[in-house]
């Protein structure tokens, strides 16, 4: 039975149809009301044709993959009922082809960098996982070899390939370069000039790393090691941090000391 058939409406209905008939069947089938083994198979069924036909790209490869059937039934009737004058016809024209492949895009984030991530592509006929080692980079191209569409003439012949190209999503505090990633962070200035030990968040946590005395702002201080994984390899990238001075209001007494430090700095200079 076709997901058409379980919804209870004709191919060429309309979105808001398919919602329509969804809702309806789903509250006369819903396991609540019925808790039958019968009517909970029914609704599951039903919730599956409703997750492909109300998705309007699941629904475009559920009803390829319907008429890549049709034709080829229409296909095997003449080869049946008609055997060599079939080939003498069509020749080798479907042979040696294949379906056409399928290009998707994968959305991951600085997270499914450092971890590795599984996406699950519903192509309306199957659903295919995805894998993405650690360390995957923007821009990255996976290819899965008769993972795509059926030929429409030749049902036999090989399915394309499934393309999938690696998209990372901007994150608002961590900039990805290469494998390693940028950060900022604030200071106070009189811990800039006498050194410090910060934390700061990264994507796998807090970090403390030492700030050397006589730093200025500006300054970009590397943390080695702790960047995002290096695919293929055991070794990651660096993380590296500008320093930000921030000042919260001085006293008096602070002000002094500063006026001393620069008539010491002038005293030194002549």
């Amino acid at each position: 039975m076709s997901h058409y058939q379980t919804l209870g409406i004709s191919e060429s209905a309309s979105q808001e149809e398919i919602k329509q008939a969804y809702r309806k069947l789903a509250k006369e089938y819903h396991p609540d009301k019925n808790p039958d083994a019968n009517t909970k198979a029914k609704f599951q069924q039903i919730q599956e044709a409703y997750s492909v036909l109300g998705d309007p790209n699941k629904k475009i490869n559920y009803d390829r993959g319907r008429n890549n059937q049709s034709l080829q039934d229409i296909l095997n009737n003449l080869k049946t009922n008609f055997a060599g004058d079939f080939d003498s016809i069509f020749g080798n024209n479907f042979k040696n082809v294949k379906g056409p492949d399928v290009k998707v895009t994968a959305q991951l984030s600085i997270y499914d960098i450092i971890h590795g991530a599984q996406r699950l592509f519903d192509m309306g006929y199957e659903k295919i996982p995805v894998n993405f080692p650690k360390g995957v980079k923007d821009g990255m191209v996976f290819r899965y070899q008769n993972k795509g569409q059926w030929h429409q003439l030749n049902r036999t012949a090989p399915r394309g390939d499934l393309i999938v190209t690696v998209t990372i999503i901007p994150h608002e505090q961590f900039i990805i370069q290469g494998n390693d990633i940028w950060l900022e962070t604030n200071v106070r200035f009189y811990d800039m000039i006498l050194g410090t030990t910060v934390e700061i968040d990264t994507p796998t946590g807090r970090l403390a790393f030492k700030v050397p005395p006589a730093s200025g702002p500006g300054k970009v201080l590397r943390i080695a090691g702790k960047g995002l994984p290096i695919l293929n390899s055991t070794e990651n990238g660096s993380i590296l941090v500008k320093l930000n001075t921030t000042f919260h209001g001085l006293n008096e007494s602070q002000i002094e000391l500063i006026h001393k430090i620069k008539e010491a700095e002038s005293e030194a200079v002549r």
